[in-house]
């Protein structure tokens, strides 16, 4: 079973255009019109982010309920940009959340001797890099309640020991941990019990030993454990969104074993720590075709229950979201050319005055809108469109308006 596809809606024709006001050139030449950019991650660099995100269908709502494990979605439809929005704009004094780039591991950073691992070696491994960074957010977390408990000074002792704590997710641990091995110092329990040194042995055979791995798990999750449940008494919650893993997976047989095991430790870590506080989990972002791919078996209960999918409406009128989308970063960025208070179809219709005349395959001419014409030739997605307006303006720098093209 695949993720769903939208099908095109019927649109209605010939509309007459209703503006409140006689339409009025743009102030400025197209190459002034600050579009923004295609890329999330340069998005969210941008002072103003935050004011001109454009969150369609209530996905950042959405993307925070508890049982919301994977946000997927296309090429281009917004999930970096999500991911960038809910670490800097959600985040508030009882809800804390990081974000995790995955974008420097490789098919290469999870092999042992440059050889694969089989199925299933990396499902503990992944669980107990997600428990670091639970340790690493419930620290930074600055919380004076759970401070004083005594399992919290003990983590921040393991923390300052072992450097493992400071960024687990880094492809150079990942790789040490495969072919080295790692040691651990526990130092002692709150109620006494020294736990010494622990080590995860690499194993052999292309496999990490799991008994040592799941030791490491367990004692650490001893001391997390009370700590998680503290903070739900205290409605602190705890969000991590991993991001980027697909930028370096493609189809091949290894990338998917790894992405497989990474979403089955999503799930089953999910499950855990929801056990214990409802409001706390992984968020893992990841691309349609590469979910597809997969083959786990619980890859349809997680479809159902645990992910949200990021599709636009494949209108091509003028209530598009995409071109909402346009008209709020317009406003936003671009002063006073654009009133807060100007409707979105006038402003549209003062970007596209005039009609795109176009012959069909049967030779005969059409005339349409022309963020009709443009809309129709994008795979209804962000960047399409951001794209290629900016091409517009590239072309024709010094115009005031998308017609004549």
């Amino acid at each position: 079973m695949d993720l769903p596809v939208i099908r095109c809606r019927n649109e209605p024709r010939n509309r007459e255009r209703k503006t409140t006001q006689t339409p009025k050139d743009i102030p400025m030449h197209l190459s002034e019109l600050k579009i923004g950019f295609t890329d999330g991650e340069e998005e969210s660099r941008q002072p103003n982010f935050s004011q001109y995100y454009y969150d369609y269908n209530n996905y950042v709502e959405k993307s925070l309920e508890p049982q919301i494990y994977l946000v997927a979605g296309r090429r281009g439809t917004g999930k970096t940009a999500l991911s960038f929005y809910l670490e800097k704009e959600q985040k508030c004094y009882n809800h804390f959340i990081t974000r995790i780039s995955y974008k420097e591991l490789t098919p290469a950073s999870f092999r042992k001797n440059n050889q694969e691992l089989r199925t299933g070696s990396l499902y503990q491994l992944f669980r107990w890099l997600f428990l670091l960074e639970l340790s690493k957010i419930l620290l930074d977390s600055g919380n004076e309640i759970l401070g004083i408990l005594p399992e919290y000074k003990l983590l921040k002792d393991l923390s300052d020991k072992n450097y493992e704590f400071k960024n687990p997710h880094k492809a150079s641990l990942i790789s040490q941990i495969i072919n080295n091995g790692l040691k651990v110092k526990f130092g002692s329990l709150a109620a006494g019990t020294s736990l010494g040194e622990l080590e995860l042995n690499p194993g052999v055979k292309g496999q990490l030993t799991d008994q040592s791995v799941v030791l490491f798990y367990d004692n650490l999750f001893q001391i997390i454990k009370p700590l998680v449940a503290k903070a739900a008494e205290l409605d602190v919650k705890f969000t991590i969104l991993l991001d980027d893993i697909d930028d370096h997976m493609s189809s091949d047989e290894e990338s998917r074993r790894i992405l497989e095991d990474l979403i089955n430790a999503v799930y089953g870590f999910n499950g855990e720590i929801r056990n214990l506080h409802n409001g706390s989990k992984i968020l893992l972002f990841i691309r349609s075709d590469v979910f597809n791919r997969i083959t786990i078996a619980n890859k349809h209960k997680i479809l159902d229950d645990h992910t949200i999918i990021l599709q636009w409406d494949t209108r091509s009128d003028i209530n598009s979201p995409l071109l909402e989308l346009i008209v709020k970063r317009l406003k936003t960025n671009c002063g006073t050319a654009f009133r807060a208070n100007e409707k979105t179809e006038d402003i549209l219709y003062r970007l596209f005055p005039g009609k795109v005349t176009y012959k069909q395959t049967d030779g005969a001419q059409r005339s349409i809108d022309g963020y009709t014409f443009i809309l129709r030739r994008t795979h209804y997605r962000p960047r399409d469109i951001i794209r290629y307006l900016r091409f517009i303006q590239e072309k024709y720098p010094h115009i005031k308006e998308f017609s004549g093209f």
